[in-house]
């Protein structure tokens, strides 16, 4: 017996090599199985993983990944604030692609529901229309990225005591105050504009109103210097110098270097005046010094000096009584009136005319024809 079991032990050892060669040559899937089914294991996480990361960078960390993410939500989110500014407040492209090299707190990088809810808002603050929005949005496009437009607007509402529609116009004329500081502008060029031309509040708004970019310039670099200058040019008391402002403000902004200084010197050197009288046509027609010598005061000066066969010395005299004559245009206003005049009192009318020039400023329809 133990014999027959060492027998089958021994026999066993020997053929069990070959059986496992014969079957796996006749089928090799049962010899692979375990491999196979790994693999497969494998394959699986593999395509798994795939389905979660097909849009990814291969990086395989996880800040990587999130930044990816982001991006692609940015990228989406430029997309559709840049369709909304193009479409709806019509922004050219090229004023886009400016915003775009500019930096991250512009307003293309704003999600387009926040954009248009801010829109949206100041149309509303300020009732303005659809083209009138436009116009703010294009002048000054980042004020939708900013949110102190409320504060902001209701300071200069209050501060000018100003009425729904004054404000607008404000905003619609000089819509880059709306994105200056309250602090380090708006208010202290309003207390030092009120303080320097002896102000009150109603001649304030007025100059504001006329000339609201006044608050986008600098009292430093620009308005200080040139009221000084100009004062101290033309001997102006305060009083005359606040007068002339409240007259006309759009001299506050004229350059002295390019503007103020030589057109008052061409004008002294032309009507051979003295300063003192200088100083009276100005205070008497401050809007004189926004003319174009070229193309308005010298014309008419030689206009009225052939015209009426005047001297220089009686031409001198002619403006200084009536410097307003400036302001009317040959063709239209002054040429008609003179004609008027010689029809109905003869060669006579031009002695009337050289010492009351103020009667070439009455209307020709309205008050001398009857």
């Amino acid at each position: 017996m133990f014999r027959v079991v060492c027998v089958v032990i021994i026999y066993w050892t020997l053929l069990t090599p070959v059986v496992r060669c014969i079957v796996s040559f006749r089928d090799p899937v049962l010899t692979t199985t375990t491999t196979t089914t790994t693999t497969h294991l494998q394959f699986r996480s593999t395509i798994s993983k795939s389905k979660t990361t097909s849009f990814l960078p291969a990086t395989g960390t996880l800040e990587q990944e999130e930044a990816f993410k982001s991006e692609k939500t940015g990228s989406t989110t430029q997309f559709k604030s840049t369709q909304y500014l193009k479409t709806v407040l019509n922004f050219d492209i090229s004023v886009i692609d400016k915003l775009k090299e500019q930096d991250a707190s512009c307003i293309i990088t704003l999600d387009p529901g926040v954009l248009k809810a801010r829109a949206d808002w100041l149309q509303q603050r300020l009732g303005a229309s659809d083209e009138e929005l436009r116009r703010i949005a294009q002048n000054q496009p980042h004020i939708l990225g900013r949110v102190n437009l409320a504060p902001k607007l209701d300071y200069f509402q209050s501060r000018l005591q100003l009425d729904d529609a004054t404000l607008k116009k404000i905003a619609l004329r000089a819509p880059n105050i709306l994105a200056c500081s309250i602090e380090d502008n708006i208010a202290p060029t309003l207390d030092w504009l009120q303080e320097r031309l002896q102000l009150g509040l109603a001649d304030l708004r007025m100059i504001i109103t006329r000339q609201p970019y006044t608050l986008g310039c600098s009292i430093h670099d620009n308005i200080g210097p040139t009221l000084d200058w100009l004062q101290q040019r033309l001997s102006l008391t305060n009083k005359q110098l606040s007068k002339m402002m409240r007259s006309y403000p759009q001299i506050m902004h004229l350059s002295v270097e390019s503007n103020l200084g030589p057109k008052l010197n061409w004008l002294q050197k032309t009507l051979d005046v003295e300063d003192a009288t200088l100083s009276a046509i100005i205070r008497r027609a401050p809007h004189v010094l926004q003319l174009s010598i070229d193309d308005n005061i010298e014309p008419k000066l030689d206009w009225l000096q052939r015209r009426l066969s005047l001297t220089e010395e009686r031409l001198s005299g002619m403006v200084e009584k009536y410097p307003a004559l400036f302001s009317y245009s040959i063709e239209s206003n002054l040429e008609p009136k003179l004609e008027f005049f010689i029809d109905v009192l003869g060669e006579e009318a031009m002695v009337l005319v050289e010492h009351n020039p103020s009667l070439l400023g009455y209307s020709l329809k309205n008050r001398l024809k009857p």
